[in-house]
């Protein structure tokens, strides 16, 4: 019998406060990069908040 284990798998950078810039669009409160870009930066953790590296 297999067991499957389901983990959510998401940017550590995800929960991070968000802000607007002077055109309105959403950008990181800390780093001032837009939201995709921050996301590059960051490590993919999954819910057990183990870190898995993209290469």
């Amino acid at each position: 019998m297999a067991v499957c284990v389901i983990l959510l798998q998401f940017f550590l950078g995800d929960y991070r406060p968000l802000a607007r810039d002077e055109f309105g669009y959403l950008i990181d409160q800390e780093t001032q990069l837009s939201t995709y870009r921050r996301n590059l930066q960051d490590p993919l953790c999954d819910s057990i908040f183990s870190h898995n590296h993209i290469n």
